[in-house]
């Protein structure tokens, strides 16, 4: 389908799927936030609440009942499972992150995420990424200086945590500078052979 510069300029959304913590998981990981945040002047930091994102794409509105038709019918057939986070990592040299330990089964289920064939590329110039390395920012978009002395730090404190997933949330946003709103969340039911039956249909 061709889609016009009007519609471009005007119904585009940047869609997020992810996954988030619970809520004992959020508050310490918001509090490593907020220590950073003002030990190195980056408020920035605190704006997006923790989660893991499996996708980033952009698109028209119009296509969002299909992907949450799909989604949902998938989301249905997962089984949930433990997240284990381990100390911290960094994207050199503007990112720091929480490391996610158990990494294979989001792994997993961003391949099979893959494997729906959703309807995510709306042009060449707007391409979906599917993520590759789970983790959870602990700060982005970093100056040189809040990098390096951060990631000083960071890198060899300790931080453990663990948390159930058992949805997936789907966001969306209309501009930079408008704040993502939810969507849907998808609940992990573990009913493979009744999503297998929906989904041929």
């Amino acid at each position: 389908m061709n889609y016009t510069p009007q519609d471009l300029k005007t119904n585009l959304y940047t869609y997020l799927l992810i996954l988030h913590p619970d809520e004992s998981v959020n508050e310490k990981i918001m509090e490593q936030k907020k220590y950073f945040a003002k030990k190195y002047e980056c408020p920035s930091c605190l704006y997006s609440k923790p989660h893991i994102t499996l996708i980033k794409f952009f698109h028209l509105a119009a296509i969002e009942s299909l992907c949450i038709r799909r989604i949902n019918n998938f989301a249905r057939g997962i089984t949930p499972f433990p997240v284990q986070l381990n100390g911290f990592g960094s994207f050199p040299s503007h990112t720091i992150y929480f490391s996610v330990q158990t990494k294979n089964e989001i792994i997993d289920l961003v391949k099979s995420l893959r494997g729906l064939h959703l309807p995510l590329k709306i042009d060449k110039d707007f391409q979906p990424h599917f993520i590759t390395e789970p983790h959870i920012t602990l700060a982005r978009k970093l100056l040189p200086w809040q990098f390096e002395q951060g990631w000083l730090q960071w890198h060899q404190q300790d931080f453990l945590a663990k948390f159930m997933v058992n949805e997936m949330t789907l966001l969306k946003r209309r501009d930079m500078k408008s704040k993502y709103q939810i969507v849907r969340n998808f609940c992990f039911e573990g009913k493979p052979e009744q999503v297998q039956q929906t989904l041929l249909f």
